[in-house]
Order: C-alpha cells, then sequence, then structure tokens
C-alpha cells in the first residue's frame, strides 16, 4: 500500500513537471516566433528605405 501511494505520488509529480516543462517551452517558442517576425518586418523595412533612396539617388 505504501509503494502504491508513493507510485502515486511520484506520478503525480512527474505529471505537474512535464505540464511545468511544456508551459516553459510554448511560450518560449512563442516569444522567439514574435522576435523572429519582428527582424523579418524591420529587416523589410530598411530594405524599402533602401530602395527609396536609390530610386531617389537616380533622379539626381
Amino acid at each position: 500500500e505504501a509503494a502504491a501511494e508513493l507510485g502515486a505520488e511520484l506520478l503525480g509529480e512527474a505529471i505537474v513537471f512535464g505540464v511545468g516543462g511544456l508551459c516553459l517551452y510554448l511560450e518560449y517558442a512563442r516569444q522567439a516566433g514574435q522576435a523572429r517576425r519582428r527582424e523579418d518586418e524591420q529587416a523589410a523595412a530598411l530594405r524599402e528605405l533602401r530602395e527609396r533612396l536609390q530610386r531617389l539617388e537616380e533622379l539626381l
């Protein structure tokens, strides 16, 4: 009986630990995706500015 209780407690702790770890991983992945999108947007804006500058230089 004591072994069954210990096993059940260990299993419960493992599940809680697993769910916590999964939450941490998912939050990290979400943050990384946001950072990647932000960098892509900044790169696109910089590319557009460079193209506009080049067109202006061609006009002069």
